[in-house]
């Protein structure tokens, strides 16, 4: 049996400065891109909510 758990490990995990945030934005938006990544509403909710303040404090390049 498989247990994709990359979505709970993403968000489990605090982006420590801009390089680290520019990841995690990245590794969302992929996961969240992917249907099969989670079917947990409120742990998609979470990961959208993340995304969102993530998008934020980036600063454009």
């Amino acid at each position: 049996m498989h247990f994709d758990d990359r979505l709970a490990t993403v968000l489990r995990h605090r982006a420590a400065g801009e390089r680290a945030a520019k990841t995690q934005f990245r590794q969302l938006l992929d996961l969240l891109g992917n249907r099969r990544a989670a079917r947990d509403e409120s742990m998609l909710a979470a990961a959208w909510l993340r995304l969102a303040a993530l998008g934020e404090a980036i600063a454009p390049e």
